[in-house]
């Protein structure tokens, strides 16, 4: 009976000693486990250049043409249309349009981008 068990426990131990060989050979294989994001994902696509000067290095944009932007009329709908009663335009600069009006019994300022499309800043 004793001879019977230690067979089993020779056999059992050579056998948890072949599985753990297994994965020292099945990566000399090249076989790996891992995750992937799968051929579904692209890269971003690479920011658009900036405006350089060969020698001096950056350059600013030049600005754009009178007339181009966010004219008072259209700063003055867009503050109406987010809840400002009696929107008037209090300033104009080259890079914002400044509404004043009343939301509520407050008085509130908007700024807006002086750029096409008025977005909120």
């Amino acid at each position: 009976m004793k001879q019977i068990l230690t067979r089993a426990l020779l056999a059992a131990m050579v056998g948890v000693g072949g599985l753990s060989i297994a994965p020292v050979a099945a990566m000399a294989d090249g076989i790996y486990f891992g995750f992937d994001t799968g051929p579904g994902y692209r890269r971003p696509p690479p920011p658009p250049p900036r405006f350089y000067e060969e020698r001096d290095g950056y350059r600013r944009p030049p600005p754009p043409p009178p007339g181009y932007g966010c004219s008072e009329r259209e700063a003055m709908r867009r503050a109406w249309r987010m809840g400002l009663e009696d929107p008037e335009v209090v300033r104009v600069t080259p890079r914002r349009v400044i509404v004043e009006g009343q939301a509520g019994r407050r008085i509130r300022q908007i700024q807006f981008a002086n750029v096409p499309g008025c977005p909120p800043l």
